[in-house]
């Protein structure tokens, strides 16, 4: 206190004059220009900084730009299979081969390329977020680049390989299926690049996510082993629907089979005469034989009733299947084939019927077939005695025609509790009536029934691959897996606290 009234007034005071506020009035802070940009500034912004970061990283680049090409000069030069000192592509056993691998190169380079896209940024979002900045945005931005990177790698892996391999006129068109799959693979990285918070935990994922894509794509395993035997309708197991990779090779092996320039002038006569081929050599003959086999036994043994009820009700719903077609009369006396109404006089009338349509698919393929042979005779005429056989070891393969139409089959059928099943041609096969409106059909079928429509097994294929990049989309805009991911977890905390809990009381 002594001190405090000693000192000189002065000495302990600031001089507003030297500071400067002398006639500093209070008031507000002075209007500022600066303000949150809008999305479409935020989302150039956003792009421009990823671009300049990946054009600076110059091993980044080379790996990128170099990989597909690359991978499509392995792929296609291990495939290039061929017998002799001439290369013929007709004759290529490998073309499946490098069918399946190219799904699965564009797979791995779509995932692989984004699974570090966003965990990298954490630090840096993490610092902008104060700033509000549109999440929206950010990650269009993010989609845009690899959108164009998985353009140009897809675009020169199928230019590269399909020009080693020999495959004409089918670039286009692999270029949009392979595109696909890699803009659903980038979308697939990118959640995951999302979800976690370590690159350990995204690359030791990245199999677990792709596996399953390799064994479900139609190759490897086959979708009739994973079909119930009791299964009652022939259609992809639903395992195999949700997968991308099945889709893409289904839509890359029906389009090289029935749209290469000699399959083009054929492929609808070929479908014709392999369905009338089927009944009347194959499903007429067959159910001809069951009804002589039930009114055989019946004769010998009325009192007998065995396999009679599940016998009768194939041959009544293959009868009835028949008759949708529309070819011939109905049939009057379906509801005679049951244990009880069915007799020798209905089988009789049963096998007059079934001849009957017999008869008219055997006129029908033989029709259908010499159509065929006068095109063939007028294109010979036309263009000369060569020209199709050279089209057709120039743009038609041998092995993919047994893959597709399922020439090395052991059974042209299977039985099931309702009828039989077609399994040769899968190609020239009808998909399932009871399809007709959302699409499903069995694999390798040449085109889908959408609400009573016809649509292109291409046009289908590649629709459903963009659909599920689109829930993938909306899946990474709203963070679901990292929230799924999040919830397992407090779940789990929950659980181990309740049961340490209970271990001490």
């Amino acid at each position: 206190e002594m001190l405090l009234e000693t000192r000189p007034e002065s000495q302990g005071k600031p001089d507003r004059h030297a500071l400067g506020i002398w006639n500093l009035e209070p008031g507000t802070l002075p209007p500022t220009d600066s303000k949150k940009p809008g999305l479409t500034k935020q989302f150039r912004i956003f792009f421009e900084r990823n671009l300049r970061i990946k054009i600076t990283d110059r091993q980044y680049l080379f790996i990128n730009l170099l990989e597909a090409p690359m991978l499509a000069v392995i792929v296609a030069w291990f495939t290039r299979f061929r017998e002799g000192d001439k290369y013929i592509f007709f004759e290529n056993k490998s073309l499946i081969s490098y069918l399946f691998m190219s799904v699965v190169v564009v797979l791995f380079m779509g995932t692989i390329g984004s699974a570090e896209e966003i965990i990298k940024d954490r630090k840096i979002l993490l610092r902008e977020s104060f700033l509000n900045l549109s999440r929206f945005s950010y990650l269009n931005s993010k989609i845009l680049f690899l959108v164009l990177l998985s353009a140009f790698q897809s675009f020169s892996f199928v230019l590269i390989g399909n020009h080693i391999l020999g495959i004409h006129g089918m670039t286009m068109a692999f270029w949009l299926i392979l595109f696909s799959v890699s803009v659903f693979s980038n979308f697939l990285g990118l959640n995951i690049s999302s979800a976690f918070n370590s690159v350990e935990a995204i690359y030791i994922l990245i199999p677990l996510l792709l596996i399953p894509q390799i064994l479900l794509c139609g190759v490897i395993v086959k979708f009739d082993d994973l079909q119930s035997k009791n299964a009652h309708k022939d259609a992809v197991p639903f395992i195999g629907e949700i997968m991308a990779s099945r889709w893409a090779f289904e839509a890359l092996a029906v389009e090289q089979f029935k749209d290469n320039r000699y399959m083009a002038r054929f492929f609808e006569l070929e479908k014709e005469i392999a369905q009338a081929q089927y009944r009347s050599e194959i499903l007429t003959t067959e159910l001809i034989g069951q009804v002589d086999l039930i009114d055989g036994i019946l004769r010998l043994n009325p009192e007998y009733s065995g396999e009679d009820s599940q016998k009768l009700r194939i041959i009544k719903n293959e009868i009835e299947k028949l008759d949708d077609e529309n070819v011939l009369p109905e049939f009057k006396y379906t509801e005679n084939l049951r244990p009880g109404k069915f007799n020798s006089a209905i089988a009789e009338l049963i096998k007059v019927h079934l001849n009957n349509l017999k008869a008219f698919y055997n006129n029908r393929y033989q029709d259908v077939k010499s159509k065929k042979d006068r095109l063939i005779n007028r294109l010979n005429k036309e263009k000369g005695d060569q020209f199709l056989l050279d089209e057709k070891m120039k743009f038609h393969n041998k092995s993919l025609e047994v893959l597709v139409t399922n020439s090395d089959a052991k059974q042209f059928y299977r039985e099931t509790p309702v009828g039989y099943m077609q399994k040769i041609a899968p190609i020239y096969k009808e998909p399932d009536p009871d399809f007709h409106r959302d699409g499903r059909a069995h694999f390798l079928a040449s085109h889908k029934i959408l609400w009573g429509h016809s649509v292109d097994t291409l046009t289908f294929n590649v629709g459903v691959i963009w659909l599920m990049s689109t829930f993938l989309y909306i899946s990474l805009y709203f963070d679901w897996l990292r929230k799924m991911l999040g919830i397992s977890l407090q779940f789990n905390h929950l659980k181990s606290l309740f049961t340490n809990g209970r271990k001490e009381n």
